[in-house]
């Protein structure tokens, strides 16, 4: 069966454009949420590079770094891929920054072989984020990773009114937390976007929630039963990805990283920025294009 491959970015650049070089294959769908900030794009850029696979395109909005639009671009691109008459084997969410780092022949096999696995990370056994969804960020949309001083200053007012009057949300629901790039099954997207109104209703006006929202429905259902390697908390085994956050938030790969990357067992890797180091996009393209 074909692989979705759901893009998430804000960039119309070399990096990106890369990505959708390596995905395509005859076996593929690639889907795309383009960032509604991003002013020079069409989506006729993006649909001339690939010959093998077809693109699709979700309706544009604005994201904002740990705002509920980030969770709302992610549930964009997995309906409209389960809109599709295809149905498809996995659903994998990429940034417009990451590379695969195998050949879509060895992706697909390896997924082949461990079908029906989830592969979605979780950070730990354990749950210590609670002020990210027991209190209303009413401005989490407005401030982003940007230092806008009136914002901040307005969302702690806001908490500090919700601690005198006792307001906690989401009491009784059992949370987790883990990276928010997975690789899942036509079962659980499905069931993610059945969980639609419960995802808005839990995690609107909370803080990166991204990075709990799957995690926290997974937890809660069947499907924690067949994560996989679902021990290896926060070391990239359980997505697959591999994300550097000891060298950055997270870290930029270089040239330098070369054989770092290509010696990962993991299949994917973020992330790449063609303005900082275009030479490792290029030597990790021909590394997985010779494959």
């Amino acid at each position: 069966m074909k692989h979705a491959y759901l893009i998430l970015t804000h960039k119309n650049d070399y990096t990106v454009k890369s990505l959708l070089k390596l995905l395509d294959y005859p076996e593929n769908d690639i889907y795309v949420h383009m960032d509604l900030k991003e002013t020079q794009y069409c989506e006729n850029d993006f649909a001339s590079i690939l010959h093998k696979s077809n693109i699709f395109f979700t309706k544009r909005t604005s994201v904002t770094w740990g705002g509920f639009s980030l969770i709302n671009a992610t549930l964009e691109l997995l309906e409209l891929a389960l809109h599709n008459e295809e149905k498809y084997s996995y659903y994998h969410l990429l940034s417009g920054q990451d590379l695969p780092l195998k050949s879509q022949e060895y992706i697909h096999q390896f997924f082949s072989k461990n079908d029906g696995h989830e592969f979605v990370d979780f950070q730990s056994s354990t749950f210590t984020f609670s002020k990210r969804i027991c209190y209303y960020y009413f401005f989490q949309e407005k401030i982003g990773r940007s230092f806008k001083i009136q914002y901040r200053i307005l969302n702690s007012i806001a908490i500090f009114f919700q601690k005198i009057f006792r307001i906690k949300r989401n009491k009784n629901i059992k949370f987790q937390k883990g990276c928010n790039w997975f690789s899942i099954t036509n079962e659980l997207a499905e069931y993610v976007i059945e969980k639609k109104q419960f995802i808005e209703k839990t995690f609107k006006y909370t803080c990166n929630a991204d990075e709990i929202f799957l995690q926290t429905l997974i937890v809660n259902s069947h499907f924690a039963d067949k994560l996989f390697n679902p021990t290896e908390y926060n070391s990239g085994k359980m997505n697959l990805r591999l994300i550097d956050w000891e060298r950055g938030q997270p870290y930029t790969y270089t040239i330098d990283d070369f054989e770092l990357l290509i010696n990962s067992p993991l299949l994917f890797a973020r992330k790449f920025d063609c303005k900082q180091d275009k030479l490792i996009i290029d030597k990790i393209c021909k590394y997985v294009s010779m494959q």
